[in-house]
């Protein structure tokens, strides 16, 4: 007689199935979820190298800026910040050398400092933190300044190393290099390591190069031919108007002209290239609000801070003092004013450019060395003299004797090197190194 199976086998034998079932199942889960999350793994290591890569980039364009931003400024202390001290000097007499306008080849060309020796190569340099710039501009004497980095060592970091191209094609054209990187790093692996170029090695999480061609926007053009330029005329009410041409190199150039075809909507466009207020917007221009009536002593603080940017005076301005306005170290120097430390170097030069959008009063014994453009001249003080040239569309009114002379080394100086550097368009290139 066959026995039965009991109930309980029956029951035992689908249990194990059932958990047979079960495991199976979850080593099928298993493999799933591991096979998600490498998935996972992989596109949080894409999203993380992204945001490092992200933040080189935008390290990197922001140095482009920020150089830009300095090479239109005045003068800058070691951590590249606004400085009144007249022995600091601004961010272009740092880096760049001024080619004597004299050469027949290139006039107007810049050099780098260090091109004689590679080896003082310098690359100005910031950290981000928070929206924070902390900075160092380092110089010839002072070539390592001390940086201040964040205490946690989070941040953003870019250098950059200023270049004269190669097949420069016109003047005052230049590269900006630019090193961003996402993490700041440390000692010799830091990214505003001032190390020599062979011993040279940025350490970052994510580093991006890229290079910009940058270019002058000249503040005068087209220098004046004459000593002096009016539109409305010239009144002389009391001394002598004395005009020569000094150490000119242009042949048959006019002391005076009076200009009364030129209609006045068109007089600073003529002579500027662009409007007046497109002029006054330019990143290089310095303004002063004088609505209300400036002095000498308005005048003469922001020339000291900004020695080679254009002076924008908005309103009248009276020179009531004897100080000197601009230097030029070919001209005689008398005995207050220090003796330049090179003679004849164009990197010594200082002359003044000033836009008086309303009334020049000249009040005072004054030495003015530059180019002046006002509404009008009132010229009331016997003992000043101007060395450039001067221009109005107004009247040039006399009440004392008024000496100007005409120097046209001068005026191509301030229009070879004055006025605001603009990217060039088209000229974005990323770099795999620089150096």
């Amino acid at each position: 007689m066959r026995r039965q199976p009991s109930q309980h086998s029956a029951s035992r034998s689908r249990g194990v199935a059932a958990l047979t079932v079960v495991m199976i199942l979850f080593f099928v889960m298993a493999l799933v979820a591991a096979y998600t999350n490498r998935n996972l793994v992989f596109e949080q290591r894409i999203s993380a190298n992204s945001y490092r890569s992200a933040r080189a980039l935008d390290a990197s364009e922001g140095a482009i800026d920020w150089t830009l931003s300095m090479l239109n400024g005045g003068r800058i202390n070691a951590s590249c910040a606004s400085s009144n001290t007249i022995t600091d000097n601004d961010f272009r007499g740092n880096y760049l050398r001024l080619v004597d306008i004299g050469e027949p080849d290139n006039p107007g060309r810049y050099e780098v400092v260090w091109k004689l020796n590679p080896a003082q190569k310098m690359f100005p340099a910031c950290i981000s933190k928070d929206g924070v710039l902390s900075c160092i501009c380092p110089t010839l004497t002072d070539r390592t300044p001390a940086i201040a980095t964040p205490a946690d060592g989070i941040g953003t970091a870019f250098n950059v190393s200023l270049r004269t191209p190669t097949n420069e094609l016109q003047p005052g054209t230049l590269n900006i290099d630019a090193l961003g990187c996402a993490s700041i790093g440390t000692g010799a692996g830091a990214c505003y390591n001032q190390a020599p170029l062979s011993q040279r090695q940025v350490v970052s999480d994510a580093k991006s190069g890229i290079r910009a061609g940058i270019g002058l926007v000249q503040a005068l053009p087209v220098p004046p031919e004459a000593t002096l330029t009016v539109g409305g005329g010239i009144v002389m009410n009391a001394g002598a108007l004395t005009v020569t041409n000094e150490g000119t190199r242009r042949n048959g150039t006019q002391k005076i002209i009076v200009d009364n075809t030129t209609p006045a909507n068109n007089w600073f466009r003529f002579r500027f290239g662009v409007d007046s207020a497109t002029f006054k917007n330019q990143p290089a221009v310095v303004t002063i609000d004088c609505s209300a009536g400036c002095d000498s002593s308005n005048l003469a603080d922001i020339h000291a801070r900004f020695p080679r940017n254009p002076i924008w005076i908005e309103g009248n301005l009276t020179i009531s003092s004897a100080d000197q306005l601009g230097s030029m170290p070919h001209l005689p120097v008398p005995p207050n004013v220090p003796t330049p430390s090179t003679p004849g170097n164009v990197n010594d030069w200082n002359p003044i450019m000033l836009i008086v959008n309303g009334r020049l009063t000249v009040a005072a014994d004054v030495r003015i060395v530059g180019f002046v453009h006002a509404s009008d001249v009132s010229w009331a003080s016997p003992g000043a003299t101007l060395y450039g040239a001067i221009i109005t569309p107004g009247i040039f009114t006399g009440t004392a004797d008024a000496k100007l002379n005409y120097r046209a080394d001068l005026l191509e100086f301030i229009g070879l090197y004055y006025g605001s550097f603009v990217r060039v368009p088209g000229s974005w290139k990323q770099l795999n190194t620089i150096s």
